[in-house]
């Protein structure tokens, strides 16, 4: 969608998120990467769920660690992420982002 000049990409985008939300019952739309960034402005009062801006949450996610005093990173404190199971997802896309012999995301 990145790709796709402004008003199309509007469009395109306003016709999935209605889509979503009437025959799959989606209550929250998350925009994936920062290619859509900002896109949640430009959806205005068209908007019937609220929309999410992934940059947006991860600067008031760093602010809040700034904040808080949380920002020394150190080797160790993140976990892996353990395999759910991927529903309605192909298997492509789940070999891609699973890897079965470490039992974990890679990273």
């Amino acid at each position: 969608m990145g790709a796709v000049p402004g008003e199309d990409r509007l469009e395109l985008f306003l016709d999935a998120a209605q889509d979503f939300v009437t025959e799959d019952g989606v209550e929250i739309l998350a925009l994936a990467g920062a290619v859509l960034s900002g896109l949640e402005m430009e959806l205005g009062d068209h908007r019937a769920v609220p929309v999410i801006d992934p940059v947006k949450c991860a600067v008031a996610q760093a602010q809040g660690r700034v904040l808080l005093g949380l920002n020394a990173i150190r080797k160790g404190c993140f976990a892996h992420l353990q395999h759910k199971a991927c529903l309605n997802c192909p298997p492509q896309i789940e070999a891609i982002m699973y890897d079965p012999r470490e039992k974990h995301f890679p990273h």
